[in-house]
Order: structure tokens, then C-alpha cells, then sequence
């Protein structure tokens, strides 16, 4: 999930339709008051990016 998709892309990826996953995801965001996924996201950069640079086997 480096790449550089959106939220909507990675659902229909694991199977949930786009306008159930933006839909969501606008409902979620205008209920929020601060960003709780910026660190949940950096998180899951960094594991990204070492999962991306250690070699299989």
C-alpha cells in the first residue's frame, strides 16, 4: 500500500465498492474534529517501505 492510491482504490482492491468506501469515508472525515490517521499513516509507510527493502528467502 506504497503506492500512491487512494483509500477508495485499496477497498475495491479488498472488495468493497468505491461509493461504500468514499461514502464512509466523507461521513467519517466530517465527524472527526483532528487527523487521527496521521500517524496510523506514517506507521504504515515506514512498514511499507522496510517490507518493500527486505529481500524474500
Amino acid at each position: 500500500m506504497t503506492t500512491d492510491g487512494t483509500w477508495a482504490e485499496y477497498a475495491e482492491t479488498l472488495g468493497v465498492p468505491r461509493g461504500s468506501a468514499t461514502g464512509t469515508l466523507s461521513i467519517l472525515d466530517g465527524a472527526m474534529t483532528s487527523n487521527p490517521w496521521e500517524g496510523s499513516e506514517a506507521g504504515a509507510e515506514r512498514i511499507g517501505a522496510e517490507l518493500d527493502s527486505t529481500p524474500i528467502g
